[in-house]
């Protein structure tokens, strides 16, 4: 990414050339930092690893989160074809206790795909269906066997998280297998299958269009998400086409109520995200502006807004797929 002379806020953009790298884990962005293969990591969601990061001579920023942890369900993929076995992962996994084992309770406890760090946050959906173990167990028995893999992907606390969910799937009766991929190529090309049954994994950015959001998760054509839905297709276009934040704002809320009318992802809770860089003194000339305003994704002059995915190459294979039948 270079500047660009016809920029149309003056005095911006503040660098010259931007490049981004995935890394596969919050310790291989630290290695590159220390290597100066890097100048900043974004997003880092390990907390054990914030003392490494400070005590290598790096200042580390937490933000508030903007990325949900979820159970991502392939809904067109037996059992999650039925809307009780949905419903028994609602009611089983125990937001509280996840909070509480994996980042010490200092998460946000959401109900949709918004952080507190992002645009439009509301984090209550009424009738939401909250952890309910004999709920879960009920619905379990209705169906007389609940088993399914689930994937998750191995760096961070992957493993960790998905031990903790799969000890509160097995307590509801279920049947999980867990499936680690090693990589972020892994996971991508397990989800490009569109074989997977559940995923653990987060959902959101600061922007609900942005890269790491609703229509690369959820919307039809997503190469990661697991459903295609007319409502859920609808809200997401009706959002991103809008240059209105309101129309978005309303949109991100009745796609809220309806992921869990359906029900189509259980939410859990919201890691508070770090960024790191090197100290001030040690790149001079370096300006390192605050995470980007509603002012900064909206223009008050009603300039249409462009989704950061607007240009995102979608992966060889991957399809859209029928809705599953509501049971």
């Amino acid at each position: 990414m270079r500047k660009s002379p016809r920029y149309w806020q003056k005095g911006h953009p503040y660098l010259n050339g931007l490049a981004f790298e995935s890394v596969p884990s919050d310790e291989a962005a630290l290695e590159d930092l220390q290597v100066h293969d890097a100048q900043a990591h974004k997003s880092m969601t390990t907390p054990q690893l914030l003392g490494s990061y400070r005590s290598a001579g790096f200042t580390v920023t937490e933000d508030p989160g903007t990325s949900v942890i979820d159970l991502g369900i392939g809904e067109a993929i037996p059992p999650m074809n039925s809307l009780k076995a949905r419903e028994a992962l609602y009611y089983a996994v125990d937001a509280v206790a996840t909070d509480k084992k994996l980042y010490g309770g200092t998460c946000s406890l959401d109900q949709s795909f918004t952080g507190p760090g992002g645009l439009f946050y509301d984090p209550r959906v009424p009738s939401y269906r909250s952890y309910d173990l004999a709920k879960a167990k009920a619905l379990v028995e209705q169906l007389g066997r609940l088993s399914f893999t689930t994937n998750y992907l191995e760096s961070g606390l992957g493993t960790e998280g998905a031990t903790l969910v799969q000890t509160m799937l097995k307590a509801a009766g279920m049947s999980v297998k867990m499936s680690g991929w090693a990589n972020l190529e892994a996971a991508i090309a397990g989800f490009n299958t569109r074989k997977w049954q559940v995923n653990l994994c987060d959902i959101g950015d600061h922007d609900p269009a942005g890269d790491a959001a609703l229509n690369l998760f959820l919307q039809g054509h997503g190469s990661l998400s697991g459903t295609d839905d007319l409502i859920v297709n609808w809200c997401i276009t009706k959002g991103e086409s809008s240059p209105n934040p309101s129309v978005w704002a309303t949109a991100c809320k009745d796609l809220a109520g309806y992921l869990n009318e359906d029900p189509l992802m259980p939410f859990v809770c919201v890691p508070r995200a770090g960024r790191s860089h090197p100290r001030a003194s040690a790149l001079p000339g370096l300006r390192l502006p605050s995470a980007a305003t509603s002012a900064d994704r909206w223009s008050s002059s009603g300039r249409a807004r462009r989704s950061a995915t607007a240009n995102l190459a979608i992966p060889t294979g991957a399809r859209s797929f029928g809705a599953a039948p509501r049971r």
